[in-house]
């Protein structure tokens, strides 16, 4: 069991800010430390080692509490990746937002799994039928919206998303997780976003 040992700098922060990302406002920057949370290691003379394994502070940017793990760089909360999206309407940013918490925490098969719902559902608002597969509905979004992918190699990973977590106990790993978000990115900016800002003269 580890032994953890917190100190403090009576209440202010550390001289040392420390680089990082914010993942409530989604800057880079460097954290103003309150605490740091050292594991203590005993070697083979029973002299305590102190190895900082995490600092926690507050982002000066937007004022909110975060924790770095030391050890791998990694932030709590982690930074959304993938660009917000203008125009959405609210269920699909609700989803779309899902998505990228679910990306952001290492959740791939939740992700690509909500990716197969957001994708079906923004097909059949887009005129598919009902109740069809979901390469049916990347076909028809691409034919639509990137017709010009249509041949890509790519999009035959993206089409073979859907034969598999919803429906075995199979694991999807990061690089599906990337490759649902980055078509269904394209897919939102084409159908949401572009048209609206130019039409908001953006």
């Amino acid at each position: 069991m580890e032994k953890l040992k917190t100190f403090t700098n009576n209440g202010n922060k550390f001289s040392d800010s420390e680089p990082c990302y914010c993942g409530h406002c989604n800057n880079k920057i460097g954290l103003d430390v309150y605490l740091k949370i050292y594991n203590v290691v005993n070697n083979d003379q029973g002299l305590a080692k102190y190895i900082q394994k995490y600092s926690v502070g507050v982002c000066p940017l937007c004022g909110a509490p975060i924790i770095l793990n030391k050890e791998n760089n990694n932030v709590l909360p982690a930074m959304r990746e993938f660009d917000e999206i203008s125009f959405l309407p609210k269920d699909v940013e609700t989803l779309y937002n899902e998505m990228r918490d679910a990306y952001s925490v290492q959740s791939y098969t939740c992700c690509v799994i909500s990716g197969r719902t957001l994708l079906a559902n923004v097909a059949v608002e887009e005129g598919a039928e009902e109740n069809k597969s979901f390469k049916h509905y990347v076909d028809y979004l691409v034919d639509k919206y990137l017709p010009a992918t249509k041949n890509k190699p790519w999009l035959d990973k993206v089409r073979e998303l859907g034969n598999d977590s919803a429906h075995k106990m199979i694991i999807a790993d990061k690089e599906q997780a990337k490759i649902s978000l980055t078509f269904i990115n394209a897919i939102l900016k084409n159908i949401y976003e572009f048209p609206n800002s130019v039409n908001n003269g953006e």
